[in-house]
């Protein structure tokens, strides 16, 4: 009905105008009040006056349609999300994680880490992490020098309680105030199937050679952490100083390791793995966790007093220690606990937050399966918190 109202006015204007001899006007440039008229008898008035008002009928009911029109566009483009600012070209960008959380942890842990626990996490909360891999010490070093991270997981509580007591510099705010115990590890040798001494290797799988003996070879090239830098370099100290305990053979750890910071085994703890996939070493000590053994590489498992996997024989792993020369700190044998803070130079702390709860909750049935698949065992302590209860958050405290 609206078109049929405005319409028909705007072409009985034209065509009368035709009619009366003036021509079609413009309705631009042309104002109808100022059409030159030669004669104007009363009728002729009337007809002019009443072609007016229908043109500015008409095209003011015109207008109002052109805006009624842009109206329903916008209207229309709001509800289907079109953003107006950008061109119709612009490239349209998929949806991802709305924020980065900074997590710096183990290199122990880089498999399980990049295989299944950071890609978990990112899809489950849509935060995008950024992992930084390397020796426990090496990190905690960082952390102490003032560098940024939202979540720290060690691989020794050894090295949380020192960030306990370390104030960030220039503050006397400590690196961390509490952290948590999060799951177990064993400790045990892993070797390349095509080393030259895969016979012998085969033989300490199977029992017939004890492991101590098989690895008693000048010419054989083993691979270790810096005792100075990470807990699984000095644990493998303190396992051959257990090994002399538990054997009744004395001299085993210079049998095998020579010296505690024997530079020609000594690498770091990212390049470890990587040594034994290419044969540059013929044998390394390594946690269970550190890869899903198979093919080319086999892990050998220790006797559970050597493999310090069970916090209930930590009074038999403590009979062993090793104290760092760089920092006179001395560390007891135990059990391998990773541990989990959240620094106080956290930026993201809701996040962090989160991934914390997300490690947890892995211990459950399920999750459970699935790190013990991996090499990492549940361990759920009567109090899970160390240092200032009150710093906890009150989301982890459930």
């Amino acid at each position: 009905s609206f078109f049929r109202s405005v319409f028909p006015l705007l072409l009985d204007h034209q065509c009368c105008k035709t009619m009366s001899g003036m021509g079609p006007m413009d309705p631009m440039t042309e104002d109808p009040t100022k059409v030159e008229i030669t004669y104007q008898p009363r009728v002729q008035v009337q007809v002019q006056t009443q072609l007016r008002r229908k043109w500015r009928l008409g095209w003011g009911l015109a207008a109002v349609l052109v805006v009624l029109v842009i109206a329903l566009a916008i209207a229309l483009g709001v509800a289907l999300g079109v953003d107006w600012h950008k061109s119709s070209d612009s490239p349209v960008t998929p949806a991802g994680p709305t924020s980065n959380l900074t997590v710096y942890y183990a290199a122990s842990l880089k498999d399980i880490m990049t295989r299944v626990i950071n890609p978990g996490f990112t899809q489950a909360y849509s935060i995008n992490v950024i992992p930084t891999a390397a020796a426990s010490g090496a990190l905690a070093t960082l952390l102490q020098a003032g560098n940024s991270a939202d979540v720290f997981i060690s691989a020794d509580a050894k090295i949380n309680q020192n960030l306990l007591a370390a104030m960030l510099p220039g503050t006397t705010q400590p690196v961390a105030s509490w952290y948590t115990f999060w799951a177990r590890s064993r400790l045990g040798l892993a070797y390349n199937v095509n080393s030259q001494y895969a016979s012998v290797f085969r033989a300490i799988e199977s029992g017939s050679l004890p492991w101590y003996q098989g690895l008693n070879r000048t010419e054989m090239k083993i691979g270790r952490t810096d005792p100075n830098l990470d807990p699984k370099g000095y644990r493998t100290v303190i396992m051959t100083r257990l090994a002399s305990i538990y054997y009744g053979v004395p001299g085993i750890e210079d049998q095998i390791l020579g010296t505690p910071r024997n530079n020609l085994q000594i690498y770091t703890e990212q390049n470890l793995e990587d040594l034994l996939t290419r044969g540059d070493i013929d044998v390394g000590f390594f946690y269970d966790v550190e890869k899903q053994w198979g093919g080319d590489l086999r892990f050998i498992s220790l006797p559970v007093y050597l493999d310090m996997s069970n916090e209930t024989l930590n009074s038999y792993y403590a009979k062993a220690n090793y104290t760092n020369t760089a920092t006179n700190v001395t560390y007891l044998g135990s059990a391998i606990i990773y541990t989990l803070a959240i620094p106080n130079r956290a930026t993201n702390v809701p996040g962090a937050i989160s991934y914390v709860k997300y490690l947890r909750a892995m211990q459950g049935s399920s999750s459970g399966t699935l790190l013990n698949s991996e090499g990492l065992f549940a361990y759920s302590p009567s109090t899970p918190f160390s240092g200032n209860l009150s710093a906890v958050p009150m989301e982890l405290r459930t």
